[in-house]
């Protein structure tokens, strides 16, 4: 779960990682 949050703030930066963050949940 902490590696799926850590993601998450770095894709906060990103657009395209929305996407991703969706997959990884």
């Amino acid at each position: 779960i902490i590696e799926s949050r850590e993601r998450h703030d770095t894709c906060d930066a990103e657009s395209p990682c929305d996407a991703v963050r969706v997959s990884v949940l």
